[in-house]
């Protein structure tokens, strides 16, 4: 529902242009799942320049609430 609903959308991908956007098969990529602890799926992660996970969101979000979430970690993690 991500591809098909949130990432089309207009909004979300002008708020994709403020980070590096990744998308990782877990049963093709076993290892980047298992290492970030990944136990379900979709996991939305946010990790820093060195591969340090800033936050996250698990489960489908409709386009706002997907900008809404990802704002959020964004904002925890500057305010840092």
């Amino acid at each position: 529902m991500l591809d098909a609903q949130t990432y089309p959308d207009k909004g979300v991908i002008k708020f994709a242009g403020q980070v590096v956007p990744l998308k990782i098969d877990c049963d093709a990529q076993g290892a980047v799942a298992e290492k970030y602890g990944i136990q379900g799926t979709p996991t939305i992660m946010f990790l820093d320049a060195n591969g340090k996970v800033i936050g996250s969101f698990l489960g489908f979000r409709p386009p706002k609430d997907f900008i809404d979430e990802s704002k959020k970690v964004l904002k925890n993690y500057k305010s840092k």
